[in-house]
């Protein structure tokens, strides 16, 4: 397959680099983050008695971070930055929600960053943007904890800084979702994308959805994906002999329009790249999905079918959109 012009960057939209380097053969291979052993406690010992397993995840925000210093440089406005530590935190926590985690979670930062360009004020307002995120999930009955981070002065680093979160759960065994259930007649319910205005309107979390969700429908869910770092394909990542098709897509929201005219890069790279509109998905059973609509509505988040699995001898995805027909 050709590279997409992000790709002709050094940009890695698949992260098959990564993957490859750490496989993860043990424990529930096509989780969608990695699950380890339960290092904090006697793992053998509770092999049958619902074993707990150990998640970590790493993410961060990327060149969002030139965009948001360069916002800041016209504006003076440290808000911005404070839009980029809520998004260091949505994208990793967005991550761990594809395992089945919702609750119990454990974060902490790392901040590179020059002196020289990047002031105090600047790194504090990053810090307390991410405590006061936290403080906001809090409220909505989600037990996480800042446990700090580092911070460290870099002299390579010319503009802007880098953000990084790290997160780390200890969860049942039973509870984790590991997409390895993704089958045959399975329809994929999409979450629309939120504020998608600008690239530097500030994400909000699908965590209390998909909290409310998971309460419900747990057993019933086969599999979770964050549309991040891979787009609409990045549902080819999880499956094994099965055909996709997305042929009920959201409408593209006006900022990736913006994207592709000013790229010019093809519709068909786009929906490889960018989330398009929806940027989580979940596989579950037709005959539950309207309730599932139901609870992301009340949370104010537009949901639909946008698609569904077919059996098949070769894995792969179609997409049917308002830009032509792809296949992947």
């Amino acid at each position: 397959m050709e590279p997409t012009k992000n790709e002709q960057f050094g940009v890695s939209t698949s992260k098959n680099d990564v993957r490859n380097a750490n496989p993860n053969k043990k424990l529930f291979p096509n989780a969608y983050c990695k699950v380890v052993p339960d290092v904090f406690g006697d793992f053998v010992k509770l092999l049958f008695s619902k074993p707990t397993v150990n998640v970590m995840n790493v993410n961060g925000v990327g060149s969002k971070a030139m965009l948001t210093y360069h916002r800041w440089k016209e504006t003076n406005d440290l808000n911005v930055w404070k839009n980029l530590a809520q998004d260091a935190v949505v994208m990793n926590l967005d991550d761990l929600i594809c395992s089945g985690i919702t609750n119990n979670i454990l974060l902490s930062s790392t901040i590179n960053y020059n002196a020289n360009h990047i002031p105090e004020e600047v790194v504090n307002t990053v810090v307390s943007g991410i405590e006061d995120y936290l403080e906001t999930l809090r409220s909505q009955k989600i037990n996480i904890r800042f446990a700090g981070g580092k911070t460290t002065n870099v002299g390579d680093l010319v503009q802007s800084l880098t953000l990084d979160t790290t997160t780390a759960v200890r969860i049942r065994q039973n509870e984790i979702i590991a997409n390895d259930r993704i089958q045959d007649k399975d329809v994929i319910i999409g979450l629309m994308s939120h504020k998608q205005l600008s690239l530097l309107s500030p994400l909000q979390t699908y965590l209390p959805v998909m909290k409310a969700i998971l309460e419900n429908f747990r057993p019933s869910i086969h599999g979770l994906v964050h549309c991040s770092d891979g787009g609409q394909t990045k549902c080819l990542n999880f499956v094994n002999d099965l055909h996709i098709v997305k042929d009920q897509m959201f409408a593209v929201p006006p900022v990736f329009s913006t994207i592709q005219n000013e790229s010019n890069m093809s519709w068909q790279d786009m929906y490889k790249t960018f989330n398009m509109g929806h940027r989580f998905e979940i596989f579950t059973k037709e005959k539950i999905a309207d309730d599932i609509i139901k609870i992301a509505r009340y949370f104010g988040i537009n949901a639909q079918i946008i698609g569904h699995c077919e059996a098949a001898q070769t894995t792969g995805l179609t997409i049917k959109s308002e830009h032509g027909i792809f296949t992947y």
